[in-house]
């Protein structure tokens, strides 16, 4: 069951582009 793991990593790259946009 990796589709938890894909989602997680979906939202750590949402919140790093949200940082950088952020920057």
């Amino acid at each position: 069951m990796k589709q938890e793991e894909d989602q997680i990593r979906i939202v750590i790259l949402r919140e790093k582009r949200a940082n950088s946009v952020l920057d």
